[in-house]
């Protein structure tokens, strides 16, 4: 990830969000996290599958970015979609919002996609400091905790987005 990008993860039902602690410390002296998946053994619900996932990226503006040795990627505007798949089955999805000094402009439409999607598909987004799948409204809670948007909130004066505001 490079300083003008800031990311969260997406965890389909049936997915166990996995956090691990590693012996390293990023730009602000926090404990880094690495984030993963792994296949619930109990579960029988309705898998998400990257075809249709691929047909409806499709059918909403994305276009394919790059073969993954996992996955797809997708990309329409300042937003990437990274899908990983087991087989064909999607594991975990990585949104990555390119960050520009106007970014703050581009907040409604982000969260409007991923209302969108989550409603679309049976994920939520993973939340690495509890370890735990929270709602779409945490989009922006989420991505404050990045580095990179920090160093843009504070570089370019961008307001705080509100407090329960619509994602």
């Amino acid at each position: 990830m490079g300083w003008s990008e800031a990311r969260v993860t997406l965890v389909p039902d049936g997915w166990n969000l996995v956090v691990r602690e590693i012996d390293m410390r990023n730009k602000a002296a926090q404990t880094a996290r690495m984030v993963s998946t792994e296949k619930s053994l109990d579960y029988s619900g309705a898998v998400m599958f990257l075809g249709p996932v691929e047909r409806w990226l499709l059918s909403r503006g994305f276009h394919e970015a790059e073969e993954l040795k996992a996955g797809k990627s997708y990309r329409r505007d300042d937003l990437l979609i990274n899908a990983y798949v087991d087989g064909e089955e999607v594991r975990n999805v990585l949104l990555e919002f390119a960050l520009t000094r106007d970014s703050p402009r581009r907040w409604p439409a982000w969260g409007q996609f991923l209302n969108e999607f989550c409603h679309a598909w049976p994920v939520a987004l993973a939340d690495s400091e509890v370890g735990m799948k929270v709602g779409p409204e945490m989009l922006f809670q989420l991505l404050r905790r990045e580095i990179s948007w920090q160093d843009f909130e504070q570089s370019f004066g961008w307001p705080v987005p509100e407090s329960g505001q619509r994602s």
